[in-house]
């Protein structure tokens, strides 16, 4: 998993695409300067208009647009927003040059417009909006209207199938912390090799202890959607090991185990690790860690009152 700092998000695969395909285009835009100069300057509109041809002028700026070019094909291998920087520099003096230019001498026309606007001024826009740091999910958060945090969290309770007031409230007093609930959602889903029903009913045990209703109610109903056997999370509700395939009993008691600090937690722990082997004992950490997070936090923010109203319900 890529890191990058809160203020700065490592560019993703969209952004990679459009600094690959801008330095595709200011590499072969070079080329063309560099090795058919006169070519080049005949055959785009409005080139001749800026004065005479000079041979060694086009090819000099050619050697720019490659040079340039190669700096954003290594920021879009790497995604590096700083190996940008030159282009975006580049770019955006180049379009400023000529901006001043039809502001004195006024807009060109037809296809000459067409060079001007996709050739010079769309690139650079381009380069300068690919350099620019990503706002963090934090400061998106601040800037969002209470519509867009409303939205969100009636999209969670959807998906998840019960009532989320205490996001409400963070949305409402700190938006910023209800943006970091989506990192944390994110690192069960990263590089997962454990078995769904291992990660479900490990998570279940460790929820049955810390919570006293709503939590355990949010994955039954993760479980569900997951395929999981109604009749198998019931008996895990019931406390009916007996009734439960082997690595589901299991995983159920080494969730139970880790949250209650069992004496039995090491030897279950084993069992699981020979069965599943050593990565997937990571997958059931993270699994068990991110389970007990959201107990704790609702009762710190006084929110545990309302679980002891929850029925469960394997439906």
């Amino acid at each position: 998993m890529t890191t990058a700092s809160s203020s700065n998000p490592a560019p993703g695969p969209v952004w990679r695409g459009l600094a690959a395909l801008l330095a595709a285009g200011l590499v072969l835009n070079g080329l063309v300067m560099l090795v058919g100069p006169g070519g080049w300057y005949a055959a785009v509109p409005g080139v001749s208009g800026t004065g005479p041809f000079n041979d060694h002028f086009v090819r000099d700026i050619g050697a720019a647009f490659i040079a340039v070019g190669l700096g954003a094909g290594w920021a879009a291998r790497r995604g590096e927003r700083g190996a940008l920087l030159p282009a975006a520099v580049f770019l955006g003096l180049h379009a400023g040059i000529h901006l001043v230019e039809t502001l004195v001498a006024g807009h060109p026309h037809g296809a000459a417009l067409a060079v001007e606007v996709l050739g010079i001024h769309l690139p650079a826009l381009l380069a300068i909006a690919l350099v620019l740091p990503r706002p963090s999910t934090a400061t998106l958060a601040r800037l969002a209207p209470a519509a867009m945090i409303e939205q969100r969290v009636a999209a969670s309770e959807q998906h998840l199938g019960v009532r989320l007031d205490y996001m409400r409230e963070i949305g409402r007093v700190a938006p910023a912390l209800l943006a970091k609930f989506g990192t944390i959602a994110g690192l069960s889903r990263q590089d997962v090799t454990a078995p769904a029903e291992a990660l479900h009913f490990a998570a279940l045990g460790a929820v049955q202890v810390d919570d006293c209703g709503e939590c355990v109610q949010i994955h039954v109903n993760l479980a569900l959607k997951d395929g999981i056997a109604p009749a198998h999370l019931q008996a895990a509700l019931d406390h009916r090991l007996a009734d439960l395939p082997p690595l589901q009993a299991l995983a159920l008691r080494f969730g139970r185990a880790a949250a209650e600090n069992d004496p039995a937690l090491d030897t279950l722990a084993e069992q699981l690790q020979r069965h599943l082997g050593r990565r997937a004992m990571f997958d059931l950490a993270f699994a068990l860690g991110l389970a007990r997070f959201y107990p704790v936090l609702k009762r710190a923010l006084g929110y545990a009152k309302s679980c002891s109203l929850i029925r469960l319900k394997v439906a």
